[in-house]
């Protein structure tokens, strides 16, 4: 039966910085070592890994707030598997000196 994964991680930078490095393509891309595509609208492509990670951006709040869907036609070693649209949410307070981002996994198979 399949199941929902829900992975959440804090990260050690604050939500101006991390909004920059996730929101532009070069930066985004120097972070990961492959090319990028994305932008901050709503309904905006979203593009990773030569396309083995594509989406669309749902809503931003400069400096805060990133959600967007994506799905994976699979990373070598990673994400073996062809998946469904999964929501992807980063978030933080401005004030704080850390960022917390979350991703939701949906119909994996079991096992």
């Amino acid at each position: 039966m399949p199941k929902t994964i829900q992975q959440s991680v804090t990260l050690p930078a604050p939500a101006r910085e991390l909004y920059r490095a996730y929101i532009d393509p070069q930066r985004h891309a120097a972070i990961i070592g492959a090319p990028v595509k994305i932008g901050a609208r709503p309904g905006s492509a979203f593009r990773a890994f030569h396309g083995a990670l594509s989406g669309r951006m749902l809503l931003t709040r400069p400096g805060r707030l990133i959600v967007q869907t994506w799905r994976s036609t699979g990373l070598a070693g990673t994400i073996p598997i062809r998946s469904s649209s999964s929501p992807s949410r980063l978030a933080a307070d401005p004030a704080a000196s850390c960022s917390s981002t979350s991703t939701w996994r949906t119909a994996m198979p079991a096992g």
